[in-house]
């Protein structure tokens, strides 16, 4: 074998260089394609859970208010109460969405859940209470006290999304 290679040299060195380079390049395409696949995918997942996140924050922001001046202005008919469902139940769907985009190994995932839940609890407590119970200074309290967790969410989901976006930056 050795006398072999000696006698084809000239042609044989040539030949497994070029052999070593085409699968060394397609070998590192192959890696390129992935991370490029990879990164695309997490940017719009990034792109995703801000819109959701904003989107969820858009509806509990206003919602003190809605609550309580549906209750406490109006009759109060069953119109009245299904319009607080459905914001309600818009809430819920994008909490679940929410939730279903997030790793719930991670810490800052788990910071998002939180801040959701809590910010839909205090929407229900809210809806909960009877016309009687409802006043100027009950709706401060509850704005106040939303806004504090919706504070909250922001700030953990920023945390999220720039150490996803790192990873997008590293091709990671």
């Amino acid at each position: 074998m050795e006398e072999w290679l000696i006698e084809n040299k000239d042609w044989f060195v040539p030949f497994a260089t070029l052999l070593c380079a085409a699968f060394g390049g397609w070998w590192a395409g192959r890696k390129r394609i992935g991370i490029e696949v990879l990164s695309k995918n997490r940017q719009e997942w990034i792109n995703d859970l801000r819109k959701q996140v904003s989107e969820f924050t858009s509806i509990s922001t206003k919602m003190p208010v809605d609550i309580i001046y549906k209750k406490i202005t109006t009759t109060y008919n069953i119109n009245d109460k299904n319009e607080i469902i459905e914001k309600i139940s818009r809430l819920a769907i994008i909490r679940d969405y929410l939730i279903l985009l997030l790793n719930p190994d991670e810490k800052d995932s788990q910071n998002i859940n939180t801040s959701i839940q809590n910010i839909m609890s205090i929407i229900n407590d809210l809806n909960n209470k009877d016309k009687q119970e409802l006043s100027e200074t009950i709706l401060q309290e509850f704005n106040k006290e939303i806004l504090h967790k919706i504070e909250e969410l922001t700030k953990n989901t920023q945390k999220v999304l720039k150490t996803e976006w790192e990873r997008v930056k590293k091709g990671v």
